[in-house]
C-alpha cells in the first residue's frame, strides 16, 4: 500500500496541577505525583505510536452489518482508511479505580467497495449497502470498486481508554463530531455494537487480524 505522511501532534495534556499544588498543601510529597504522572504519560505514548506506525499506510477493515434487504440478513464490504493526522490527550479523573483516561484522535479519510455491491442501499435507486456474504465483499477487493461520485472530505474520529490496573484499556470509539459510535472501528476493536456483527468467517477474521495490534495482540 502507497505510504501516506501522518501528522502526529498532542492536542491536550492536562496535567493535573490542581491536584499536586493540592498535595503540596496537604502534606505529601509531589515526586511521587510526578513521577506516577509520567510513568502514565509514557504508557499511553506507547499506545499512541501503535496508531502512527499502523496508519503510515493506507488501511483496509472488512465490516458486517445487519441488513433486512440482504438474502442473508446482513451487508458486508470493506472499508479503505487514509489517516492524515493523530492528535491525543490524556487526563486525570480522581477515580481510584480508573485514575487516569486518554484517547486518541484521528483524522481520516474512507472509501468502501460498496459501489460493486449486489445488497439495495437505503436510498430507491442510491448506492449499494454492500455484498451478501463476507466471501463476496473479500472476491470484490478491487481498486475499480472504491470510488465515489464526490470529493472525500475528512472526519475525525476519538479512539478512548481507561487507565485501569497499570495498563491502558480500550473503551470505546466515537465520531468526534456527532459523538455517535463509529461501528466499524469500534467492531474491529473488539466493541460489536448494533447493527455491526461479529464476522466468524475464517477467512473474514484473518484479513482483519492485522487491526488486532492496536490493541497489544
Amino acid at each position: 500500500m502507497k505510504p501516506t505522511q501522518v501528522i502526529l501532534t498532542l492536542l491536550f495534556l492536562t496535567f493535573i496541577f490542581p491536584a499536586i499544588a493540592q498535595q503540596q498543601e496537604e502534606g505529601p510529597d509531589s515526586a511521587a505525583v510526578l513521577a506516577e504522572y509520567a510513568k502514565v504519560e509514557a504508557s499511553f505514548e506507547n499506545v499512541v505510536q501503535k496508531y502512527v506506525d499502523f496508519f503510515q499506510v493506507k488501511q483496509k477493515l472488512l465490516y458486517k452489518e445487519a441488513n433486512k434487504k440482504s438474502k442473508s440478513g446482513a451487508a458486508s464490504y470493506i472499508i479503505e482508511y487514509t489517516c492524515q493526522e493523530i492528535n491525543y490527550g490524556l487526563n486525570n479523573t480522581n477515580n481510584t479505580v480508573t485514575p487516569y483516561e486518554a484517547f486518541v484522535l484521528l483524522e481520516i479519510k474512507i472509501m468502501t467497495n460498496q459501489p460493486c455491491g449486489k445488497v439495495p442501499g437505503t436510498i430507491l435507486m442510491g448506492p449499494s449497502a454492500g455484498w451478501e456474504s463476507v466471501q463476496e465483499a473479500l472476491a470484490n477487493d478491487k481498486s475499480t470498486c472504491f470510488r465515489t461520485q464526490v470529493k472525500v472530505a475528512p472526519y475525525q474520529v476519538q479512539i478512548n481508554f481507561d487507565y485501569k490496573d497499570g495498563q491502558w484499556v480500550f473503551k470505546d470509539v466515537r465520531k468526534a463530531n456527532t459523538r455517535h459510535r463509529d461501528l466499524p472501528l469500534a467492531a474491529v476493536l473488539g466493541k460489536v455494537v448494533s447493527p455491526a456483527q461479529e464476522i466468524q468467517e475464517p477467512d473474514g477474521i484473518d484479513y482483519n487480524q492485522k487491526w488486532l495490534v492496536l490493541l497489544g495482540k
